[in-house]
């Protein structure tokens, strides 16, 4: 694999009042999304699902449940217990209950999937295994409405355009400043003010590029397992 990037994000899905479902691949929350189309694959390797009633004055139950590989969202409360991860909320006529949670890692959200990676670019049909990764599906009994609160991890890799993505560009510019360096450094022997303007301009430039490395090592540090750079997006 090339360089890989994890995006983190939290997204909210307000006011739902019917049963439905989430897609899990990038076109589903907005950082995966931004970043998306500069990367062929994608897996989720976090995620946190919490559902919120809300009180609407009526009697409700809400069962939200994660599937894998899967190319159709659950229907029916019978089948979503037996997903891989789900919760259950009940709201009253007057009070809105308690929040239900799941959370589910890397390991479960990987070992039982059709594959390790998956495609960002989506081909429109619906089963394509190598495309969508799973799908969170929620169903309720009653009428009522809550929101879905979905935090995530994403690592995405294989750049599409390896100078279009963060830390390539970064690269150019230090490129670019250490070359200006190798330039004033042939002038340093100026006398007169040029020449102290000339070794204040080379401290300034070699303070800038001695910064950009350290921030190179915080937004690419080496996984003590895989040994790649892995560039972090968080909230």
């Amino acid at each position: 694999m090339g360089q890989e990037i994890v995006v983190r994000g939290r997204d909210i899905f307000a006011a739902l009042s019917a049963s439905g479902s989430i897609t899990l691949n990038p076109a589903s929350f907005a950082r995966t999304t931004a970043v998306s189309d500069l990367y062929m694959l994608y897996r989720f390797t976090k995620l946190i699902v919490i559902t919120y009633p809300r009180i609407v004055g009526t009697s409700y139950v809400v069962i939200t449940g994660l599937t894998l590989g899967a190319s159709a969202a659950l229907t029916s409360s019978a089948d979503l217990v037996d997903s891989v991860r789900y919760s259950h909320i009940t709201a009253g006529a007057d009070w809105a209950g308690q929040p239900g949670v799941f959370a589910i890692h890397r390991g479960e959200l990987l070992s039982d999937a059709p594959s390790k990676w998956f495609r960002t670019i989506q081909s429109g049909v619906a089963d394509d295994w190598d495309e969508l990764q799973g799908i969170i599906s929620y169903v309720e009994s009653g009428t009522g409405n809550w929101d879905i609160v979905v935090e995530y991890e994403c690592e995405m890799s294989e750049p599409i355009d390896a100078s279009a993505t963060i830390l390539h560009s970064r690269r150019q510019l230090c490129n670019s400043i250490e070359e200006t360096l190798k330039n004033l450094k042939g002038l340093v022997s100026t006398g007169g003010d040029v020449g102290s303007q000339i070794k204040i301009m080379i401290a300034d430039l070699e303070k800038s590029l001695m910064d950009d490395s350290r921030e190179d090592k915080r937004l690419c540090p080496v996984s003590d397992v895989q040994k790649r750079p892995l560039l972090y997006i968080s909230h």
